[in-house]
């Protein structure tokens, strides 16, 4: 899980940035929801599960809520994943996010995630 928080600075940034839900089982940190990238009119979500935890909804509702904070905020939500995610395109879809375009993904000094 330590990856969603690097934009942010490590996971202290991103626990003070009011930009991240999270839900918690037996006190474990389970799922996490949260603005990755910040623009002046989108902020692009990131988010992920524990595995084995990723049935459980707790991701959906985590998203559901950021999405509000982000409407609240006056900026649009939007999401990327890999065009070969087929988990990844059909969740975004079943939370209501629309395709709109396919591009190609280049990262630099961050480790791929797949």
């Amino acid at each position: 899980m330590a990856w969603i928080s690097k934009t942010w600075g490590g996971p202290n940034g991103l626990a003070a940035s009011g930009r991240v839900w999270g839900t918690f089982m037996n006190y474990q940190l389970i799922s996490v929801a949260c603005t990755f990238f910040l623009g002046q009119t989108y902020e692009e979500i990131g988010v992920v599960t524990e595995p084995g935890c990723g049935e459980s909804g707790f991701s959906a509702a985590c998203v559901t809520a950021l999405c509000r904070d982000i409407h609240a905020r006056g900026h649009a939500p939007s999401w990327t994943t890999s065009p070969d995610s087929e988990t990844g395109v059909a969740f975004a879809r079943e939370l209501g996010f629309v395709l709109q375009r396919h591009d190609q993904l280049v990262v630099v000094g961050l480790p791929m995630r797949r």
